[in-house]
């Protein structure tokens, strides 16, 4: 389901401030723990993009506009997203040289990958949430605007 109910949008929006000092405090851990056992940095970041949404779009009801800035904040965090897992998983991707580096231990792949994984369900909250934002802001400021009668020189 792509859509949120206008319940679910307030309520993320509410949580704002909690999502985004909670990833950066994920991030900040990620950054602190020793190796091998550093996991989050990806997750902190999708957190902290989920608040960035909650504190910066909070009158989505009536400021017309914001629908837009939803929409950058999609392109923009997306795309960070995108090149943080293809950092990851380029070896994929790429022919491997003659002499390959020292494989990583397999307990850093896991919590490697549980981290893209949170990331990518919290990068789908915000997809959502910015689709919804855009709907809904849209649809709110336009209807307020012609309820006031200020839509074009025309008197309603």
């Amino acid at each position: 389901m792509l859509r949120l109910r206008e319940e679910q949008v307030d309520r993320a929006i509410r949580r704002g401030v909690t999502y985004l000092v909670g990833g950066l405090a994920l991030m900040c851990l990620a950054f602190a723990l020793p190796r091998g056992f550093k996991c989050g940095a990806i997750t902190g970041f999708a957190l902290t993009g989920l608040g960035l949404y909650g504190v910066m779009l909070k009158k989505w009801r009536t400021e017309p506009g914001l629908w837009m800035l939803a929409l950058f904040l999609a392109l923009v965090l997306g795309a960070c997203y995108g090149f943080f897992a293809y950092g990851r998983y380029a070896n994929l991707l790429v022919p491997q040289p003659a002499n390959p580096p020292a494989a990583q231990p397999g307990w850093e792949r896991i919590l490697w990958s549980v981290d893209v994984g949170f990331a990518f369900v919290l990068f789908w909250r915000q997809v959502s949430l910015a689709f919804s934002l855009a709907i809904l802001n849209w649809q709110w400021t336009r209807g307020s605007k012609r309820i006031r009668g200020v839509q074009g020189d025309r008197a309603t």
